[in-house]
């Protein structure tokens, strides 16, 4: 563990990567990661449903802290799991989205994990096979199955992959080389390979380059839902529970650009990036095992020129049908202010943590200790647009990085 990186996350407002630590400093966000992980990760998800959330509070309320939270236990439930940055990425087409996903999910994890689905199939254990030799090659040496045979049988198997409608005919052809080349039943280049991996991935790559590998098609704004709906069914089949899709920091779409003081997405541009939001609550009944979680700061709904506000489609699609005082988990659009409200016991349970974490990572932090309770009093006592939470992990933060 990197003292200076992780304080420096912490205080720059940023959760820790660490799982273990990511834990060890969660306060007051139970109630709803217990919620979406209860109804949605271990139940409705893996059965097959789908969903789209959009969860927005004031800075420092938990928004990041949480999806890396929820992204970890997806993990740990057998989900494949896409953590996206909006800042990272632009947003306005969906094949953008799209492309991020398929990269970070570990496309050639999936092809094994479909390999090994081949063998088992065929009446073999994917462990009996020694590290460094192809199936094929095995069988042929290890068992004396005659090649011509094999190949077939290998062939028929992975061939299952173009009759199946929840695959994508064109990411079936890609996909189906790929594992027939894994398990050698085909030699494929490094560089054809390279090429298929990229295409999965709606990288953009030249039609003279996939027309030899039999694909004559890109990956588009309007064919990437069919795309990851393969995906999906690929995750099915050898056996996970589905994909959760974190998307973070959403009100980069009303952001401007710091350089030239212009705003990043022109009007047409948010436009086009609502209405692929809005397209993909629309579509999502279509597609199976997969949540989308988004967060972003409060002003992505509260500004009525640049928030979804201004685009009434997807506004209408995210507004709550009952109104009460109670919050309401299962609404699309949810405020974390008015769910995750940290009592004071949470803000010194926080304290207390955080001290413990600095005194581990800075020697001197005991040299001068901080008055925690006359800290919390004072943060509560006062009125800021950042929450409490934010404001006593950069006070405890702030006050050991000042002693290194």
């Amino acid at each position: 563990m990197n003292a200076n990186v992780v304080l420096g996350e912490l205080r720059e407002g940023r959760p820790p990567h660490d799982p273990e630590l990511l834990e060890q400093l969660t306060v007051g966000i139970d109630a709803v990661h217990n919620f979406l992980c209860l109804q949605y990760l271990d139940s409705y998800i893996p059965a097959g449903g789908s969903k789209v959330k959009l969860l927005v509070g004031r800075e420092g309320c938990g928004k990041t802290h949480h999806l890396r939270l929820l992204a970890h236990s997806a993990s740990q439930k057998g989900y494949l799991v896409a953590f996206i940055d909006a800042r990272d990425i632009r947003l306005q087409h969906f094949n953008s989205l799209f492309s991020s996903i398929a990269t970070l999910i570990g496309l050639g994890g999936m092809v094994s994990r479909y390999c090994s689905l081949v063998i088992r199939a065929l009446g073999y254990e994917p462990e009996q096979i020694p590290e460094g030799i192809k199936f094929v090659d095995w069988l042929m040496k290890d068992r004396g199955r005659v090649v011509e045979v094999v190949k077939r049988e290998v062939r028929e198997e992975v061939q299952k992959l173009l009759h199946n409608r929840r695959i994508e005919a064109t990411f079936g052809t890609a996909f189906m080389q790929l594992c027939s080349d894994q398990l050698g039943d085909l030699s494929l280049s490094g560089e054809s390979k390279e090429v298929l991996f990229k295409w999965i991935a709606g990288e953009p790559i030249p039609l003279l380059q996939l027309r030899p590998l039999y694909i004559f098609t890109r990956v588009d704004r309007y064919n990437a839902r069919n795309m990851l709906r393969s995906i999906l069914e690929i995750a099915r089949l050898v056996g996970l529970s589905g994909l959760l899709v974190c998307i973070d920091n959403l009100e980069e779409l009303l952001a401007d650009d710091p350089k030239t003081g212009r705003p990043k997405y022109t009007r047409p541009a948010r436009d086009d990036a609502y209405e692929s939001i809005r397209e993909l609550i629309d579509d999502i009944d279509n597609l199976e095992r997969v949540m989308f979680i988004m967060t972003g700061r409060l002003e992505l709904v509260d500004d009525d020129v640049r928030g979804v506000r201004s685009y009434e489609a997807l506004w209408l699609r995210l507004q709550d049908e009952i109104s009460s005082d109670k919050p309401n988990y299962f609404a699309d659009l949810l405020y974390l202010d008015r769910v995750i409200r940290p009592s004071k016991v949470d803000l010194l349970t926080l304290g207390g943590k955080l001290i413990e974490l600095c005194q581990k990572l800075t020697p001197d932090f005991d040299k001068s200790p901080i008055d925690l309770e006359r800290l919390v009093e004072e943060i509560i006592s006062q009125t800021s647009s950042i929450s409490p939470l934010r404001r006593l992990v950069q006070a405890v933060v702030g006050h050991s990085q000042n002693l290194s």
